[in-house]
């Protein structure tokens, strides 16, 4: 049921420049800059998990969206075996994105499940495409995307939906060899976090791998960034 409503919404997306692999579409807006749509089931436990159930409606299908950029993804430290990143990233999938649109989200019609069993699912999927568009329209370039991460607040991880905009900053910054402005944009994340991590504890944790990323980055923990 999942590839019949997906069917449904592949020829608009593949008229507007998206290549298609299972339920995924990938569209190149810049080299290394990826724009993702993808369609999927929430996941089952495990036959014979002891983990209590996960809480995710039955029946429901979702739409999820991201932005890749690859410079960025190669710098996302621990991710990644002793080898490194691949050399080349010919496909991307939603969780390899850098910038995300919540999908399971209240209050945002594209993050609300649709009915896998119900026929006009793939064309409540094509209405959908409008807002789909529209954003990913507002971070079309990586200027646009940067534009927006270091005007967000300090704290906000509103641009990246998962992440800290700030850091997610440092790392384009870094890998399009900005190291200046990636070194300001690092400091003002972690005196933010030193700032807070009397009140807010799992800061301490985080405090930790910060210095550790630097270290392995080669930022420099100096006084104005000291952990």
């Amino acid at each position: 049921m999942l590839t019949a409503a997906v069917a449904t919404v592949r020829p608009v997306l593949s008229a507007a420049g998206f290549r298609k692999r299972r339920h995924t579409f990938n569209r190149t807006v810049e080299p290394g800059l990826v724009q993702v749509v993808s369609y999927r089931l929430p996941p089952r436990d495990p036959p014979g998990s002891t983990e209590p159930p996960v809480p995710v409606p039955r029946g429901l299908a979702f739409m999820a969206l991201g932005i890749f950029v690859e410079e960025a993804w190669r710098l996302d430290l621990g991710r990644f075996g002793p080898d490194g990143p691949p050399l080349d990233k010919s496909w991307v999938n939603d969780h390899d994105c850098q910038l995300r649109r919540p999908t399971d989200g209240v209050g945002d019609t594209l993050a609300q499940g649709r009915r896998i069993d119900n026929p006009g699912t793939g064309h409540a999927w094509v209405r959908d495409l409008g807002d789909v568009f529209a954003w990913f329209d507002r971070f079309g370039s990586r200027a646009a995307i940067i534009d927006a991460l270091e005007a967000a607040p300090v704290d906000s991880y509103e641009i990246a939906g998962w992440e800290s905009d700030r850091m997610l900053a440092v790392r384009m910054r870094w890998g399009a060899g900005d190291r200046r402005r990636a070194q300001e944009l690092f400091g003002e994340w972690v005196r933010r976090c030193r700032s807070e991590a009397a009140s807010a504890p799992w800061l301490v944790g985080h405090l930790e791998y910060l210095s550790w990323f630097a270290g392995e980055l080669g930022l420099s923990v100096d006084d104005d960034t000291r952990l």
